[in-house]
């Protein structure tokens, strides 16, 4: 079936349930015809491959969205719902790549081992990042009372990126740090874990906007490559194409170092 095709069957079939709604909706809830007719559907999207992982999470290369081709100028249009391409916690070059790679998988000719050659290169390019352009994305909220409760040793919980924001306005004090700015509450910050120091903390923040003139003393702190990759980048990996069996562990190494495309 071509495209145009499928739009007219795709187009028919929401007619069809809207024709025979108002005798359904006054069968069984009482509801008069006249007023059964301002509940509608519309037939919303029309694509040449879809990527479903579980309910409510999805990825589609759409052609038509409503009536309106998307495929005029390119292949389609991506969608995306309930993915980590849409979460704020991402960064923005990660989701970058990852809707790179979806493209690749719905709207192209590539088998397996070209899409995982393609991760394997844009991971090692990650890689080759300062540290703190690792870090994960958050929005700070209640700084102020968490703070409180640190320092008077109060008994409760405090979420971990609140904490690495603690940690940061504290050894701006430590370090006697008058140039750089403090965290405050609503502010959008840089989380990045760190490795055993003698401060005793296993993460800090920076604000969003000052990856261009961070301080020495920041730049020199033992930062956690490892779990700030895993977190950026293999979680997010698993989380979208772990259900296709693919050993996503093997883009971690260099092709040489064995199979990519095993299934174990």
């Amino acid at each position: 079936m071509d495209k145009d095709t499928f739009i007219e069957l795709a187009n028919e079939v929401g007619n069809s349930v809207n024709k025979s709604f108002p005798d359904f909706y006054n069968a069984a809830f009482n509801v008069p015809k006249d007023q059964a007719k301002v509940i509608k559907c519309a037939r919303e999207i029309c694509a040449t491959s879809a990527f479903f992982i579980k309910k409510k999470r999805y990825a589609a290369m759409v052609y038509d969205e409503k009536n309106f081709r998307k495929d005029t100028n390119v292949i389609g249009k991506l969608k995306v719902m309930g993915l980590d391409i849409k979460r704020a916690d991402c960064p923005a070059w990660v989701q970058d790549k990852l809707e790179e790679t979806l493209k690749k998988l719905l709207g192209y000719s590539y088998d397996t081992s070209d899409i995982l050659d393609f991760i394997r290169n844009w991971r090692s390019e990650f890689m080759g990042f300062d540290p703190w352009e690792m870090g994960i994305p958050k929005r700070i909220n209640k700084l102020t009372y968490y703070t409180d409760a640190f320092k008077n040793r109060d008994k409760v919980t405090i979420p971990g990126h609140v904490r690495a924001s603690i940690n940061w306005n504290n050894l701006m004090g430590t370090f006697n740090d008058r140039v750089s700015s403090d965290i405050s509450d609503g502010g959008k910050v840089i989380v990045c874990k760190l490795l055993k120091n003698k401060f005793g903390i296993d993460s800090i923040v920076y604000p969003y906007d000052s990856a261009h003139k961070l301080p020495d003393w920041f730049k020199t702190l033992p930062f956690d490559l490892t779990g700030m990759i895993d977190v950026a980048v293999d979680s997010k990996l698993e989380n979208i194409f772990g259900v296709l069996g693919w050993n996503l562990d093997m883009v971690k190494f260099d092709s040489s170092q064995g199979d990519l495309f095993s299934e174990e």
